[in-house]
């Protein structure tokens, strides 16, 4: 993101106000109807997408070209297009009605800049991926076989994607357009009144003396202000650049520092009660409350990040590592005296779980921040920081809104080719008798689409063509879309692209493939849980209470055995064969079956009393 001075900065600051404004007013009054309320959020997002980032690596960083703010002019008029002439647009009859001259070239101007501020903003594949989705759908017709499609003239694929509610303003679109925005204002907001220096201090009075202290803040503050902002990158900036030198000083690898950090942050997507843009995405897409995607995650993320910190206090205690001292752990009577700053994210869950509408609670919330901020000279904002802070947060939005666009475009060409039922029903019939097998083919294909791009669309790209499938296979849809989901947000942490992971080893100053792969260590269990949850949903809170209790006991024990086989230590170092053991005892463990969970418990079992007594026989006949 470019940093502009003068007349430019002027200029990115009263479009982000007026997109604050924009945003703030239909959150307390009522949105407009769906098709406004989308383009105007995407005029607002488009301008600022070409003042804000440069063309590439070679373009001013302190200024804007001519190309840039025509770009800039160009995205505004075809954006604004559609809400000016929204009544012609709304009377018109989709694939009767003819599409007018000024209309295409609008509609195109709309989608091409969509692609190339896509790429400016998240990267070239974000502009590739949506690019060849297009292409499927204007040459699809040569191909032979079952993904052969009708033909589509570039006329009808623009009225498709531009002046109806399946492409650039779908879905996607709308979630970003509604409540995300508001969600990342908030997130700005709460920095900059000081509540993430809170969660950080909390955090580290809390973890900071204990055996690999720095580890364990990196994943509790991860955990805590990730379920604020929502973004695994993003998070990993926030609180790695300050518990990733923390860890290393104290003795962890650089490899490791960065894989926890990246871990950590990754997970705050899952974590309730925020998780990221792709759980909205899943309520809308479910027409279930929010508060029930929270429900169901929870376990899950509890889960995840029990068993990260188990491995981080293993490898602490395999180095002989220790805490944080004395001097450098925040006194908890101060932190105390400054809890009240965390009071609107609990008053935000509460409003969630009530009933209260997304928008609605989380301009409470925002107006709350505001009000508590003021309470202390320290954390007061003044009318101008105010309004820097909304500025802010809407052009940070920009690139979530490209995102949501892109995969507008994406999820367009699915519904207008067919290609996602032709693709559900061919696998379906492969499938059919065997579901293991089609939930790692699904678990591959989620982690490769998910290979370099921000969750929500690796979300929406997965639970576009493949969440059907489980559907099609007796899975519930809220197991299915949740299994895809899960393997979408780790994309980030798995190799080769693994965008969190890289974050993480750039701030460690580490190899970036060994920080991927420990990250993939730490985070295991994520891989696990989704197969667990599939065949039983206790783990999603769908079950009864005493079933649910027990499924969860042994998970918890199936992820310390995990954690104690992958680590290589239990109450001293393991030998390889016991470590294969103790890994299989905890995927059993983890696994909800009766049986399974006896196996596990035994060979668990027999592994521990061999570690107490035949180590103590051992060393006492040496």
């Amino acid at each position: 993101m470019r940093e502009l001075t003068g007349i430019p900065a002027a200029t990115v600051k009263v479009i982000a106000l007026g997109m604050a404004v924009f945003h703030l007013y239909t959150a307390g009054f009522g949105s407009f109807v769906a098709l406004i309320q989308r383009s105007f959020h995407l005029m607002f997002a488009m301008t600022l997408v070409f003042l804000l980032f440069p063309a590439g690596k070679r373009s001013r960083k302190d200024g804007v070209s001519l190309l840039d703010v025509l770009l800039s002019l160009a995205a505004a008029w075809a954006f604004s297009y559609v809400f000016l002439h929204y009544d012609a647009i709304n009377e018109r009859i989709p694939g009767i009605s003819e599409i007018t001259t000024v209309e295409l070239i609008a509609g195109g101007t709309a989608i091409l800049l969509t692609l190339e501020g896509a790429r400016r903003a998240l990267g070239t594949a974000m502009a590739v991926i949506p690019a060849l989705f297009l292409s499927y759908a204007l040459f699809g017709d040569l191909l032979s076989g079952s993904f052969s499609h009708p033909s589509i003239t570039v006329a009808e694929c623009i009225e498709y994607m531009y002046l109806g509610y399946d492409g650039l303003f779908g879905i996607p679109s709308g979630i970003s357009a509604t409540y995300l925005v508001l969600f990342i204002i908030f997130g700005c907001i709460m920095e900059k009144t000081g509540a993430g220096q809170v969660i950080m201090d909390l955090a580290c009075a809390v973890a900071g003396r204990s055996r690999g202290g720095p580890a364990k803040i990196a994943v509790i503050s991860s955990a805590l202000f990730g379920s604020i902002s929502g973004a695994a990158v993003a998070n990993v900036y926030s609180t790695g650049v300050f518990t990733i030198p923390l860890m290393k000083r104290l003795g962890y690898r650089a490899e490791f520092a960065g894989a926890v950090e990246a871990v950590s942050s990754t997970g705050g997507q899952i974590m309730p009660p925020v998780m990221g843009a792709a759980a909205f995405l899943m309520a809308e897409w479910l027409a279930i409350p929010y508060s029930s995607i929270c429900v169901a995650a929870l376990l899950p993320a509890l889960l995840y990040y029990l068993a990260v910190i188990a491995m981080v206090h293993l490898e602490a205690a395999r180095t002989g590592m220790t805490g944080l001292e004395e001097h450098e752990i925040p006194k908890m009577g101060d932190i105390v005296k400054r809890l009240y700053l965390l009071l609107p994210l609990a008053v935000l869950t509460v409003m969630l779980f009530v009933g209260y509408s997304v928008s609605r609670s989380v301009l409470f919330s925002i107006i709350l921040a505001l009000g508590l901020g003021m309470l202390s000279p320290s954390t007061r904002l003044s009318p101008r920081q105010i309004l820097d802070t909304l500025a802010l947060g809407c052009q940070r939005s920009c690139m979530l809104a490209m995102a949501t666009a892109s995969a507008g475009l994406i999820i367009g060409v699915v519904t207008e080719t067919g290609v996602g039922l032709t693709l559900t029903s061919n696998i379906v019939v492969y499938f059919k008798d065997t579901l293991p097998l089609a939930l790692v083919f699904i678990m591959v294909a989620s982690l490769i689409m998910g290979m370099g791009v921000p969750t929500v669309v690796a979300y929406l790209l997965v639970a576009t063509l493949t969440a059907p499938i489980l559907t099609k296979l007796g899975v519930s849809p809220l197991q299915a879309h949740m299994f895809v989901f899960y393997f979408a947000v780790i994309s980030m942490i798995t190799p080769p692209v693994a965008m969190a992971s890289w974050a993480g080893a750039e701030i460690a100053g580490a190899d970036f493939n060994r920080t991927g792969l420990q990250a993939v260590k730490l985070g295991i269990v994520a891989f696990i849980i989704p197969f667990m949850f599939v065949y039983d949903d206790a783990l999603l809170l769908q079950g009864t209470f005493f079933h649910t209790l027990s499924v969860v006991v042994f998970a918890i024990i199936g992820i310390f055995a995990l954690a104690f086989g992958l680590e290589g230590w239990m109450m001293g170092p393991i030998s390889p064969v016991f470590r294969v053991l103790l890994a299989l005892a905890g995927i059993l463990l983890i696994d909800p079956s009766w049986q399974t969970d006896l196996i596990g418990v035994v060979t668990l079992l027999c592994v521990f009393l061999y570690q107490k007594f035949g180590r103590r026989t051992a060393d006492r006949k040496a």
